[in-house]
């Protein structure tokens, strides 16, 4: 192994970790508060703005000091921007559903190792399947130990000991769930806001057609 290859140990009390170690491995340090905000909150510090719908078009080319062709030309911008945060959006959501089943697979590992640790009648090694890839498996035998190396990426691996890794793992599925149920709350609201759009182009089309008629000199016929 290259020096920037060398697993990174951080066996030890979880209670004197430094909080850059805390980053690292994604544990929450004693009392530390989470941020929770709604999907609103969360769009609207993404930049995401909520579309409001154009009931009135005349006061509202007004208002903006806009012509109807510029007001035309401002909402379909709004539009293509929104079906890009919605691509970005339901592209996040389909990796996160890919990685999920490899922190599963490392949760049942890891509750398997736990539980051969616990039963003093357990005969080792351990014996333990892998995946090498898409429905290719290899097995291995894991002699006892307290401690386990993660992958963290970026060619890092940490060596933690078996119930740290239970709290990364914990953490991690929670922030995986969490994270789905945001992205899915996030994806409807752009959604809402793509059809709001969509009507607020209906109606400005409608009424420059409307604008163009009565240039024309063209009245509605009784």
């Amino acid at each position: 192994m290259t020096e920037t290859e060398s697993p990174i140990s951080y066996k030890g009390n979880d209670s004197v970790l430094d909080p850059v170690t805390y980053s690292y491995l994604k544990l929450d340090r004693p009392g530390q508060s989470q941020e929770t905000l709604d999907v609103f909150q969360r769009m609207q510090k993404k930049g995401v703005p909520t579309a409001d719908t154009i009931t009135d078009v005349d006061g509202y080319i007004k208002e903006h000091k806009l012509t109807i062709e510029e007001a035309q030309k401002k909402v379909e911008e709004d539009f293509r921007k929104y079906k890009i945060v919605e691509a970005n959006l339901t592209s996040q959501r389909e990796k996160l559903r890919e990685t999920e089943p490899d922190f599963l697979r490392g949760r049942e590992l890891l509750t398997k190792l736990q539980e051969a640790l616990a039963n003093p009648d357990y005969e080792w090694p351990m014996e333990v399947r892998y995946p090498l890839a898409d429905q290719v498996f290899s097995t291995a035998y894991v002699d006892k130990t307290d401690t386990i190396y993660i992958l963290l990426g970026c060619q890092t691996m940490a060596e933690v000991t078996v119930d740290e890794a239970d709290k990364i793992f914990s953490k991690n599925l929670v922030d995986i769930n969490k994270l789905k149920n945001d992205l899915g709350e996030e994806i409807n609201f752009v959604k809402d806001q793509i059809t709001t759009t969509e009507v607020n182009m209906a109606h400005l089309f409608n009424y420059n057609v409307n604008l163009k008629k009565a240039a024309a000199g063209i009245g509605d016929k009784k």
